[in-house]
């Protein structure tokens, strides 16, 4: 599915990835960890086109797209839940769903994938002529999924899924994800390290821009050193 292969790139004279090399294999979901400044956000914006790679190479299904223009990537099925969730906060719900179904393969499937979406996010079924500024942090980061699965992606990248959230709500975010698993594969960027673990199968861990660990989630999870080092047990 997806292929990074020592992939590096600079913000001006600053290196913020330095031989990044990860896989996110077909029906997969993996992680990607790391504090504030470690180069998460640098590779999901190289991998999505945004950031131009210096050098190295992005692969999906086998097709080389590092440095391709974010609507060709966009074409190719993949799907970003941005930071900060980003709505269209004067638009109503079912606008902002809308918006997510621009692409051809979206609007092909336009109503199928709205009733999955909705089946998926009940609260939003009840909130469709509400503006979206108006939800709840919880409702506009379901949202904000609702609208990226609109493209009917291959990859969705979800980044910092849990931030600003109560733990309740991202565990029931999470529950909602491992059915979207059944059927997209996932990459999720995350700085909530445990909850990461306890959801994924894989995970890589991301320092200064370079990878200092992978490995099985369950195996990182139980790791003392990790615990130590990440989680402040």
């Amino acid at each position: 599915m997806l292929e990074v292969k020592d992939l590096k790139a600079s913000i001006g004279e600053n290196r913020v990835l330095r031989g990044i090399s990860l896989e996110v294999p077909q029906g997969s979901s993996v992680a990607v960890l790391g504090a504030n400044g470690a180069g998460k956000s640098s590779l999901i914006r190289t991998i999505t086109g945004l950031l131009k790679a210096t050098s190295g190479k992005v692969l999906l299904n086998g097709e080389e797209i590092q440095n391709q223009p974010p609507h060709v990537i966009s074409r190719l099925g993949v799907a970003v839940v941005p930071e900060g969730r980003r709505m269209f906060a004067d638009m109503n719900v079912q606008d902002n769903l809308m918006m997510g179904a621009f692409l051809p393969r979206g609007r092909k499937m336009l109503d199928q994938t709205m009733e999955e979406v909705l089946s998926l996010f009940p609260v939003l079924k009840e909130r469709l002529d509400q503006r979206a500024g108006t939800l709840s942090g919880g409702e506009q980061q379901m949202l904000s999924i609702g609208r990226a699965l609109m493209s009917r992606p291959v990859l969705l990248i979800l980044d910092e899924l849990s931030l600003g959230l109560a733990p309740v709500i991202v565990q029931e975010i999470y529950r909602v994800l491992e059915k979207v698993r059944q059927r997209t594969t996932m990459l999720l960027v995350e700085q909530s390290v445990e909850m990461a673990l306890r959801n994924t199968s894989y995970a890589y861990l991301l320092e200064t821009g370079s990878l200092s660990r992978q490995g099985a989630s369950a195996d990182l999870l139980a790791d003392p050193g990790l615990k130590e080092a990440y989680l402040g047990l």
